[in-house]
């Protein structure tokens, strides 16, 4: 579950991903509009992600978030 992608678009508040279970491992990328990698991370022993919009310019990205046995895309955007 995505949450406060509205804030984070306008550059007033961290997106937060919410995974149904906890994970041992959870890795996140960030990939610009024509596929350069702009940010990683990794978390253990969580369900929740964060994202800062500071750490973004203006644009449509795409989130790829890899578990043990999943894998999810979805595109965010930062409007301002």
């Amino acid at each position: 579950m995505i949450k406060n992608s509205s804030a984070f678009s306008i550059g007033d508040g961290d997106l937060f991903i919410e995974i149904p279970i906890t994970e041992a491992k959870i890795t996140f990328e960030v990939f610009d509009i024509i596929g350069r990698k702009v940010f990683q991370n990794v978390k253990e022993n969580t369900n929740t992600i964060s994202l800062n919009p500071k750490d973004f310019e203006t644009g449509t990205y795409l989130l790829n978030i890899k578990t043990a046995d999943k894998n999810f895309t979805t595109k965010i955007l930062r409007i301002n």
